[in-house]
């Protein structure tokens, strides 16, 4: 009689030493990257946002995330490199779909292997798939802004009036000093 071995398909990889990274610190003269994908709700709530950020002392920057598949993924990749290397840190989202969750993910991964300080933004209904993605990545303790479900197909002003509600949380997750 043999006995084989059952395994955990439920096991995560954890990386040793990793956390949420750095805090942003003092935000003024910092380079704020965002970035976006094709959710209009989240550009509305970015640009409110980096109203904000400005009017706070920083300065902005956008990208906007086309997922990184055939041909097109190494220049994709090394746009979003480029782009990364331009900012002090990093707002990545909206993880407000499946696919979306999972590149938005992904794309806080890159910019915390650099140490910028990185914050994801997703929607409640996404917040635990965020949260299992990253700590896939071995991020668990990764910095998030939790927005409204459904955000999407909310008026403007309604939008834009989550992002001044949402400011001040946002600040504090980041580790920003005003």
């Amino acid at each position: 009689m043999t006995h084989g071995i059952v395994l955990d398909p439920t096991a995560t990889a954890r990386k040793e030493g990793h956390s949420a990274g750095p805090p942003l610190g003092q935000l003024g003269g910092k380079v704020i990257g965002m970035r976006r994908d094709f959710w209009l709700s989240w550009d509305v709530v970015t640009d409110e946002w980096a109203r904000m950020l400005t009017e706070a002392g920083a300065s902005v920057k956008f990208w906007h995330h086309q997922p990184p598949v055939g041909k097109q993924a190494e220049a994709v990749l090394a746009s979003y490199n480029s782009f990364l290397t331009e900012t002090d840190a990093t707002i990545a989202g909206l993880c407000n779909c499946g696919a979306c969750t999972m590149w938005t993910i992904h794309d806080a991964l890159l910019s915390l292997e650099r140490d910028h300080p990185t914050i994801v933004c997703t929607t409640e209904h996404f917040r635990e798939l965020a949260i299992s993605l990253a700590g896939q990545g071995g991020r668990q303790e990764i910095r998030m802004q939790v927005l409204p479900y459904p955000l999407q197909g909310r008026a403007d002003d309604d939008v834009r009036q989550v992002a001044r509600d949402t400011f001040p949380s946002l600040l504090e997750a980041f580790g920003a000093v005003v």
